[in-house]
């Protein structure tokens, strides 16, 4: 007995003190861990919450969800009703039922153009982003991050923008695109071309043939698409091109119903009703193209634009790229004449289809470049070099004259009205066989609006000057971004220790680089539990 208990007292004293180091080194170990979370957040990754839309939809804001009961498609959109006025602070129900409230929210189903009516709209919270420090003391900023920086007009405000404009450059923003040169020269202007990893992330959907709705009628009136097939407005979600006695079909936008502008779905709420709407040339065509014979089948995409017509054309011989000039009709719409030869801008041996199998073709016109892929891959491409100048005297029909070295004026004409500008035409053409159409699509590209900054009224044009220390920002959801076009002071704070430079962002001021979203807006199971949205975690572009 003694023995074994001797035997059990020797085995059981010694295991107290492992326990016990074990417990002091988890302890040690959860310290150090939370220390150098801590530096992690304070010197290399930290988080943000997107509070506003100024970005939207590459970012989110505090903003309203809303999911159509016709075509199944869901947007988001910016909140209605604030705290006491407040924009920084929505109700967290938009459009209460009760006294208290509003009245019902309206929207408007961005692929049906149907309405919805809503009370008890949940406001839901913004983005959470991380945002790399210090990235810029290794590597200077480059033109399209999303970046973080000090508010000038703020500094205690975060802001967070796309960098559009570099040190040592002036920068000119005209018909939605930016062009640049070196500042203080006479230099040529360029335009900015977006990389197409970010230029593919940045199309808006006007319009896909996916989600039409599947109901043939609402409130009494047959529901028909904004494409039109021989004078027929097409519904349904597949189109069957049938060729004519010339041996052609052809799938035409109707603009008149359906205007291509850069309107964005986040913006309609009260507050925002007053947004101009200018209409966008750049456009990206796509279509799931399923001839019935693919010998002699030809498929030939066609931008009306800018007062010249532009075509991809795809067939047995492989794939063109084209250029004329248009005349314009006196409506301000774009009449093409067979007369005016076409000028080749690139050609590829590429054959795109094979009879009864489907190929993913798109057609993008972005930053005066046009290219063609075809399930997913560029296979051919080619660009054009107007200046600011040309391209405001192409896109209005209107005289241009240079005043000065950067500034010009258009006669009898106010840039800031979208009327000046002419309106896109869009159409599909196809011969030598029957084809089945699906996933018929339009996409516009991002369009930075004229500047809205008293101070600059006077000249229709947008340039800025920057110099070896200053960035400039904008807003993806330009119409309704408070970015360098708007900033009307700076700071004196910033201003004596900085830069008193208006509507510029001071190298100092740059806090870092956002590339991640890790925490969309949680969805809700069964109304009431908050779920993380893993579906939205997605990389920034």
């Amino acid at each position: 007995m003694d023995s074994n208990n001797a035997v059990s007292g020797s085995v059981s004293r010694p295991r107290s003190k492992p326990q016990e180091e074990s417990l002091r080194e988890t302890l040690v170990s959860i310290l150090i861990a939370f220390v150098l979370a801590f530096v992690f957040r304070s010197y290399v990754v930290e988080p943000f919450v997107i509070p506003t839309g100024s970005m939207a939809p590459t970012l989110l804001g505090a903003h309203m969800e809303f999911h159509s009961p016709y075509s199944g498609y869901a947007w988001t959109a910016n909140p209605r009703d604030f705290v006491d006025g407040r924009n920084d602070k929505p109700l967290p129900l938009q459009g209460r039922r009760d006294s208290t409230g509003g009245g019902h929210i309206a929207v408007t189903d961005p692929m049906s153009g149907l309405g919805l009516a809503q009370f008890d709209v949940p406001a839901k919270a913004g983005d959470r982003i991380l945002v790399l420090k210090y990235l810029y003391a290794v590597r200077s900023p480059k033109r399209w991050d999303v970046v973080v920086f000090k508010n000038p007009e703020q500094p205690q405000q975060n802001y967070i923008k796309r960098l559009v404009g570099l040190p040592n450059e002036e920068l000119w923003i005209a018909d939605g695109d930016l062009f640049t040169r070196a500042a203080n020269t006479d230099d040529n202007w360029s335009v900015a071309r977006k990389p197409n990893r970010i230029q593919r992330a940045l199309w808006r959907t006007l319009y896909s043939s996916e989600w039409a709705p599947r109901v043939e009628e609402h409130d009494g009136v047959a529901w028909r698409g904004p494409w039109e097939a021989a004078g027929v407005r097409t519904a349904g979600q597949a189109y069957r091109m049938i060729a004519d006695d010339n041996g052609a079909s052809v799938l035409r936008w109707n603009s008149a119903d359906w205007p291509i502008t850069d309107e964005t779905a986040y913006n309609e709420t009260y507050r925002m009703s007053n947004i101009k709407r200018y209409p966008i040339s750049d456009l990206r065509m796509r279509a799931v193209i399923t001839p019935d014979e693919s010998s002699a089948f030809t498929a030939t995409a066609s931008l009306l634009i800018r007062g010249q017509e532009f075509q991809a054309v795809l067939g047995a011989n492989g794939v063109t790229i084209r250029q004329r000039s248009a005349p314009i009709a006196d409506d301000s719409s774009i009449a093409p004449a067979d007369e005016i030869d076409w000028v080749t801008l690139a050609t590829s041996s590429k054959r795109v289809f094979t009879s009864g199998k489907a190929a993913t073709v798109e057609f993008w016109h972005a930053d005066q470049r046009l290219s063609v892929w075809v399930d997913g891959k560029e296979v051919c491409a080619a660009g054009y070099n107007w200046s600011p100048m040309e391209r405001i005297e192409n896109v209005t029909g209107m005289e241009v004259t240079q005043r000065g070295t950067a500034y010009m004026s258009v006669k009898s004409a106010n840039l800031s009205r979208p009327g000046v500008y002419r309106r896109p035409i869009v159409s599909w053409r196809f011969e030598g066989s029957d084809a089945t159409l699906t996933r018929v699509g339009l996409d516009r590209d991002l369009y930075y609006q004229p500047a809205r900054n008293p101070s600059r009224a006077t000249t229709p044009e947008t340039v800025f000057t920057l110099n070896s220390d200053q960035f400039f920002t904008l807003g993806d959801n330009s119409a309704a971004s408070k970015d360098g076009r708007m900033w009307t002071h700076v700071d004196p704070w910033i201003a004596e220790q900085f830069d008193p430079t208006i509507g510029v962002v001071h190298r100092d001021l740059m806090m870092g680089q956002a590339f991640f979203v890790y925490f969309p807006s949680p969805r809700k199971a069964m109304g009431r539990v908050p779920v993380p949205n893993f579906g939205e975690m997605r990389f920034i572009r």
